[in-house]
């Protein structure tokens, strides 16, 4: 979408420029015939009749009514005798047309006193300036559409490299989930059938269950988030749209991974207003966008790091933010952060990243209509963030009201 609208405003300012230049060729064109070579058509075929400054277009529309009353009287040879009269009404009407533009409504004999070879002339001169009258357009038009295709040949290749790079992208998935799933199920499937070959001694047999359990929670995690970010995908899907109250589902959402922190030695800082604020959310899917990124720095940073989640009001915008003092994150990594399927360099996916948690984030936030961005020291000081705090994926909401 961002592609088309950026394509929209720049064929905007071609067509703009293009029909200003064509303006301006079009004022040079008319100032030269009208100064150089209609002095010259009065004087040839107009000599000694009172006419008031005659120009290129008086000359045009004398050519198109000249031509006009050519076809009406070609075109009394194939008409009934019965309707001459109306043949030659528009004929006579047409020659009061011309004698209107020479004399401006004065009494004159029109362009009866002209020759035929005169008027066969002077239909030729007008052809000709109704060509260069036209010819700025016509180059402007060519020159436009000849952009205009540029454009979209541009964007048409642009998105087939897309295409490319996400289909690559995609078969790279599927084989990191096969072997994100299959090492867990070889695991799981050794562990079993060990226990039930009555391998395993019984002071081992909890650790032999725990490590099963272990591995198919996360393979389950992997499955999860590989239906979310398909479902997302799909274009029938559609966002349950309620009024919720942002700083509640916040609160619940840290409250509900608050044990996770501790788990993992870390510390939490929540700021977030005691007062209701209500915005227009899918409250499920927006829960799983925030609990996303507590998860993720809890996932991606070292035991005593601090987690801070905030929520801070300016005017009618507002930021969501999940800060933490961890280390910052390479600037190759955050460009391609919210990519799917990316992980990273070798210690983000060392420690269970999928490279599809945060892009379901940025997608289901940009099916809001809201913003998600990663912000690191010292960008951090423009959004009310203390100097510890290193990095902070943050949620912009606009028009809260």
């Amino acid at each position: 979408m961002g592609d088309r609208n950026r394509l929209k405003g720049r064929i905007i300012l071609r067509f703009i420029k293009i029909m200003l230049l064509v303006s301006i060729a079009e004022y040079f064109v008319m100032t030269f015939i009208n100064a150089l070579i209609m002095p010259f058509i009065r004087n040839v075929f107009f000599a000694g009749m009172d006419i008031e400054d005659l120009k290129v277009g008086g000359v045009i529309v004398i050519f198109l009514g000249i031509l006009t009353a050519i076809l009406i009287r070609l075109a009394e040879y194939v008409l009934p005798s019965q309707i001459h009269f109306l043949a030659d009404a528009a004929y006579s009407r047409i020659y009061a047309t011309i004698q209107a533009v020479l004399y401006r409504g004065k009494t004159q004999v029109g362009l009866s006193g002209m020759g035929i070879k005169e008027k066969i002339m002077l239909s030729v001169f007008a052809a000709g300036f109704f060509i260069i009258v036209i010819l700025p357009f016509i180059l402007g038009a060519l020159y436009f559409t000849r952009v205009v295709m540029k454009e979209f040949g541009a964007v048409e290749e642009a998105e087939r490299e897309k295409e490319k790079e996400a289909m690559r992208m995609r078969n790279l998935m599927l084989t990191d989930i096969a072997h994100d799933l299959r090492t867990p199920m070889t695991t799981v499937s050794g562990y079993a059938r060990a226990l039930s070959d009555g391998l395993v001694p019984e002071d081992k047999k909890e650790d032999y269950l725990e490590a099963i359990r272990s591995k198919t929670a996360r393979m389950d995690e992997l499955i999860g988030l590989l239906f979310d970010y398909t479902k997302l995908e799909n274009e029938g899907f559609k966002l349950n749209l309620k009024k919720t109250d942002i700083c509640e589902l916040v609160r619940e959402c840290t409250a509900g991974l608050y044990t996770d922190i501790e788990a993992a030695g870390m510390d939490v800082d929540v700021d977030i207003p005691e007062e209701r604020i209500d915005v227009k959310a899918d409250a499920l899917q927006l829960s799983r966008v925030i609990s996303n990124l507590i998860t993720n720095a809890i996932r991606h940073n070292d035991s005593g790091c601090k987690i801070g989640v905030f929520i801070k009001r300016d005017g009618t915008k507002l930021r969501v933010m999940v800060a933490d003092t961890g280390k910052a994150i390479d600037e190759e990594t955050s460009a391609h952060l919210f990519d799917p399927f990316y992980t990273g360099d070798a210690s983000r996916s060392s420690k269970g990243g999928t490279g599809l948690g945060l892009s379901i984030a940025a997608k289901v936030t940009d099916l809001h209509g809201y913003t998600l961005r990663l912000k690191q020291r010292p960008d951090t000081a423009r959004y009310g963030l203390s100097r510890e705090y290193v990095k902070a994926f943050i949620i912009t909401i606009k028009d809260v009201s």
